[in-house]
């Protein structure tokens, strides 16, 4: 059992993953996994593995994983408030499930414009 401390496998840096050994009953201490995408699957096929503070920000852990003082829960990203959080369902569109509320733009008792206000969703 290997204790891995400290190390960035967010979305762009997991392909460090494929240069480590890792073995089932690893522990991971402080790592950040965070993914763009919630509900994405990580260490797929490892068993016994356990998280102690780690960020797991929309990752599903392998089947018998045990966390202990993780960050730990899914958030859809609009892209139009973090244009780097392009996912795998890519970028936003003008009108996304992500407005919270919108505003008109009258000129001359016209509606010439409409200003969009976003928030990225939890528990999706």
């Amino acid at each position: 059992m290997t204790i891995h401390k400290n190390i960035n496998f967010a979305k762009g840096h997991i392909t460090k993953l494929s240069s480590m050994s890792i073995e089932n009953g690893d522990t991971f201490e402080q790592c950040n996994f965070t993914q763009v995408d919630p509900h994405t699957d990580i260490l797929v096929g490892y068993t016994g593995l356990t998280f102690k503070s780690c960020n797991l920000m929309n990752c599903v852990l392998p089947v018998g994983a045990t966390k202990d003082g993780c960050l730990h829960l899914h958030r859809s990203f609009c892209t139009h408030l973090h244009p780097t959080k392009v996912g795998t369902s890519g970028v936003c569109a003008e009108n996304c499930s992500h407005i919270t509320s919108t505003d008109e733009v009258i000129i001359d008792s016209q509606a010439v414009a409409t200003i969009y206000h976003y928030t990225d969703t939890e528990g999706v």
